[in-house]
């Protein structure tokens, strides 16, 4: 099993608000010994509340599945 992180960006909406996105990358074997993956798009907000940094938020988005011109 793998899993990458890519590049990380960092937007300070606010003094108490942040918005974090990163890409993602995981594959692996099953038990019947198939190959699988995903990549996509992970994206937290987080806050600052009691002086600490906290996420509030998280949202991971994927690209659709891929179609060939036969079956649209």
């Amino acid at each position: 099993m793998t899993f990458a992180w890519g590049d990380l960006t960092v937007d300070v909406l606010a003094p108490t608000v942040a918005l974090v996105t990163t890409t993602f990358d995981f594959s692996g074997t099953d038990s019947a010994g198939e190959v699988y993956g995903v990549a996509g798009t992970w994206t937290g907000v987080s806050v600052l509340l009691d002086g600490e940094w906290k996420i509030v938020n998280v949202a991971e988005t994927f690209p659709p599945a891929e179609t060939s011109p036969e079956t649209t």
